[in-house]
């Protein structure tokens, strides 16, 4: 089994909040079926199928190897996968606490950033957050809390993770950085957003919280923000477990702390409450639904702060829709993308039901929803919504914003789709295939899909930039393609080979098969030194080696 590189492993999703840097997906080993002794006796040996693999896919395995908790499997894997070490790799071991393991690979000369010290913050690993803020490149004092100092991050990601100890410690370490403002906000909206309802509770309601300072200076500075006690109970509706939902509910609103501007209506938290993560959804949403007041919805003004804010708002028509399902349907499209088919007829009666307390549904609200699923790639859900709702409009929907705006992942459920209620795949374009390319190595099957298909694809729209089937073969090959795919756009396509883009991205095997079939046909085969460097320096260590071994180095 530790032959088979589809090792079983998960993705963190470490959260993106508004200071920037990159949204973390540290993709890491699952420790139940990690094959641990075998996996090292295996990958270290020089026969080993390393050659076959492309830079991602060999990036991805020392990634696993790095996450598995097996200092064994680390080794191996340094030792043969020919991969650059980049701050990926540290990442893995710290979102899943290993120490050990961070130590070895900052030795090893791995970068350590900014998104490790927030993984191992999320995660609750205490040890390694200090070990990275002890590692970091020395930070100046901002001016902005948000922008530069390690505390913030590690006490707005400790609270996202629900992760009290974590997020005491930081406060206790920073308390001038933590213990204010705009990082108080975060902290919360960080809690509520992924659904850490007993943390937000201890913050927010006294709940047995043991850092008592700190909590009472968020309180005491949440009660002049009436703002953030809204925007939390629309995060509590959607992420949080209904009793949670009902205490901040009892809370705040009979005091008059949730200003009810009409994009945060009760109205409104029903629909978030629909696409709900937590398995209490629909006590979520039934209990919500009980507050909306039918009345309020059709006053002129709900509120003098709701006059104020339509007078702000540029466009009057599309705040006029607050109450439109379709708005809040877009608002979630990783919500729908999760929702299973068992639950996805459920909660559509929850979004249609919303019309009998006086809500306003436009018609083309399922055509909102629809593309959400698209976008999502959720083509199960897709499914059943498309059984329920025969319309003409839904094949126009699948016809043409599936195609134009689906998840790439999700294309070939998508083709299937389109043959089962139009007998054929659609029309694509050279759009499309680029899309493939650059979901390479993953989205192979697509590709090659789109590359044997009779006839020549469309030409972009006015807006397209599809480009060539060259840019599609050398896009695909730097991200590494598998041979299979790259030899259908040659011979089916008649794509140029760009020996420069497979040595990019590619694997040993490919390289060779490029070369092989350039001097087949009578041409060179060979990298310029600024183009090794360049194949070198982005980490794909092991076909620079074996292209100068091999007589691909240009001499000068």
């Amino acid at each position: 089994m530790c032959t088979d590189v589809q090792l079983t492993s998960r993705t963190y999703r470490v959260p993106r909040f508004d200071w920037g840097s990159r949204c973390g997906e540290v993709t890491v080993a699952c420790q139940e079926t990690w094959p641990g002794d075998a996996f090292a006796a295996y990958w270290r040996q020089p026969e080993a199928p390393w050659r076959t693999l492309s830079l991602a896919r060999r990036h991805r395995m020392l990634c696993l190897a790095a996450s598995s908790h097996h200092a064994a499997s680390l080794e191996a894997a340094l030792a043969r996968s020919g991969v650059g070490l980049d701050a990926a790799v540290l990442e893995a071991a710290a979102v899943v606490g290993d120490l050990a393991a961070c130590k070895r690979l900052k030795a090893q000369g791995c970068p350590v950033s900014r998104l490790s010290l927030r993984a191992a913050a999320f995660s609750g690993h205490q040890a390694v957050v200090e070990y990275i803020m002890a590692n970091l490149d020395p930070v100046k004092e901002p001016e902005n809390w948000r922008w530069d100092h390690p505390c913030t991050d590690a006490a707005v990601y400790a609270a996202a993770g629900g992760h009290a100890a974590v997020l005491e410690w930081a406060a206790a370490r920073r308390r001038g950085g933590v213990v204010k403002g705009d990082c108080f906000a975060a902290c919360l909206m960080a809690a509520a957003h992924n659904g850490r309802g007993e943390l937000l509770e201890r913050l927010l309601l006294q709940r047995g919280w043991g850092g008592g300072r700190l909590a009472r200076a968020m309180r005491a500075w949440l009660r002049k923000r009436d703002t953030y006690c809204t925007s939390l109970l629309e995060l509590a509706a959607q992420h949080c477990p209904a009793a949670t939902l009902r205490r901040l509910h009892a809370h705040w609103v009979p005091r008059g702390r949730v200003d009810w501007v009409s994009r945060f209506s009760p109205a409104w938290l029903v629909a978030r409450a629909a696409v709900s993560p937590t398995p209490d959804w629909e006590e979520k949403a039934a209990f919500l639904l009980g507050q909306v007041d039918p009345g309020a919805l059709t006053a002129p003004a709900a509120s003098t702060r709701e006059a104020q804010y339509r007078e702000m708002t540029e466009d009057q028509e599309a705040e006029d829709k607050s109450y439109d399902i379709g708005v809040a349907v877009e608002q979630d499209v990783a919500g729908w993308g999760a929702v299973t088919v068992p639950e996805f007829a459920a909660r559509l009666g929850c979004l249609a039901g919303l019309a009998a307390h006086g809500v306003t549904i436009r018609a083309n609200w399922r055509r909102e929803l629809a593309e959400v699923l698209i976008r999502a790639g959720n083509v199960a859900a897709l499914r059943e919504l498309l059984s329920i709702w025969d319309s003409w409009v839904a094949d126009s929907i699948l016809q043409h914003s599936a195609l134009q705006r689906g998840a790439v992942a999700s294309y070939m459920a998508l083709f299937e789709l389109l043959r089962e209620r139009r007998g054929h795949p659609g029309r694509f374009t050279m759009e499309h295939a680029m899309a493939a390319a650059q979901h390479s190595p993953y989205s192979g099957p697509c590709l090659r899909y789109l590359a044997e298909l009779e006839g020549e694809l469309l030409e972009p729209g006015m807006h397209g930039t599809g480009g060539t089937w060259d840019g599609v073969f050398a896009e695909a090959a730097r991200r590494g393609a598998d041979v299979a795919v790259l030899r259908v756009l040659r011979e089916r396509r008649g794509a140029a080979l760009d020996l420069e883009a497979v040595a990019a991205g590619g694997s040993v095997e490919a390289v060779e098969w490029a070369a092989g079939e350039l001097r087949a046909a009578g041409q060179a085969a060979t990298l310029t030194p600024d183009q090794l460097v360049a194949v070198a320096t982005g980490g794909n260590l092991i076909v620079a080696d074996w292209a100068v071994k091999h007589g691909l180095a240009q001499q000068a």
